[in-house]
């Protein structure tokens, strides 16, 4: 039998789940995953057919968007755009159910999985993938 304190602990790890789903917008998902998957099916008439690195390929766009999004309710309470007089789908920084610092570790961390998510992807392309990759570290 589970005591008050183990009861607890998972409650708040149930909440800390949910703040974290909430942040990541799942409603603005469809935006990053749409052109991926429209390509994959195009690809899929043409062959060879890559399906693991169509797979990569959304994994990449998901965690950019993710990313994205955590990164927007980041700046935009920094910044004082977002606050208690904001119109629109709560905020999690704004409720204070999750620190700054934990918002910024979450993008951070969510663009450096992207980030090792593309170098197979990359690395599957001709010189140019680097090319641009090389270019846009330097920008």
């Amino acid at each position: 039998m589970k005591n008050v304190s183990q009861i607890f602990a998972s409650s708040l790890a149930a909440l800390d789940r949910w703040v974290w789903w909430k942040a990541a917008r799942p409603k603005t998902w469809p935006a990053a995953l749409a052109p991926v998957i429209a390509a994959g099916l195009i690809a899929l008439k043409k062959h060879p057919f890559d399906g693991t690195l169509w797979l990569l390929a959304l994994a990449f766009a998901w965690l950019l968007q993710v990313g994205a999004n955590y990164a927007n309710d980041y700046y935009d309470f920094l910044s004082g755009v977002d606050n208690e007089n904001r119109i629109g789908p709560e905020r999690v920084l704004v409720t204070g159910v999750t620190h700054p610092d934990a918002m910024r570790r979450a993008f951070q961390t969510a663009f450096a999985l992207a980030f090792l998510i593309a170098l197979p992807l990359i690395a599957s392309t001709n010189t140019w993938g680097w090319v641009v990759v090389a270019l846009s570290i330097g920008a």
